[in-house]
């Protein structure tokens, strides 16, 4: 059984990693809240997170604070990604982890193959493995609309920063 540490912004990224990669594995999450665009969605992203987690582990969360970070340009998706990657493989090493991963890749607005490249380049650089994952596979992103639907937790549309906003 592998101790992994799953870098989580919502319940419903949080509802696939369980899903897919929860059986006979150790499962924690991390909750990084920088990127979001008010103190009001990393309250209700955190919520429907800790909701989720109640379901599927007795694993206490790693909760980062909320402190705003904007990534602007035409690379700030990739710098949020490697923000949130370097900053879960530091906990991940820290605490004993024996990989780190991530639950970014189960929107369908997220480039599965960007955020397996830069966990892997991030997990060589910290010295501890990436358990790339594909969560839209099996049909993850509408199961996690679905149970989000039948459990009443919030769902989000948008990835959480301003310029995501914006663009919905």
């Amino acid at each position: 059984m592998a101790k992994i540490l799953i870098q989580a912004c919502c319940g419903p990224c949080a509802i696939a990693a369980f899903e897919q990669h929860g059986d006979g594995n150790d499962i924690w999450l991390l909750f990084n809240g920088d990127n979001f665009d008010s103190e009001k969605e990393y309250n209700k992203r955190l919520e429907a997170l800790e909701e989720v987690n109640k379901r599927y582990s007795k694993n206490p969360i790693f909760i980062g604070p909320y402190a705003p970070k904007v990534f602007e340009g035409e690379m700030a998706c990739v710098e949020c990604i490697q923000h949130r990657l370097d900053e879960t493989a530091r906990v991940a090493k820290e605490q004993g982890f024996d990989m780190f991963g991530s639950s970014l890749s189960v929107s369908p607005h997220k480039r599965t193959e960007l955020i397996n490249h830069v966990g892997n380049h991030v997990g060589r650089e910290m010295d501890i493995p990436f358990l790339g994952m594909n969560l839209k596979k099996k049909g993850g992103f509408q199961f996690t609309v679905n149970k989000t639907s039948e459990w009443k937790i919030y769902r989000q549309d948008y990835c959480g920063c301003a310029r995501s906003k914006k663009n919905k």
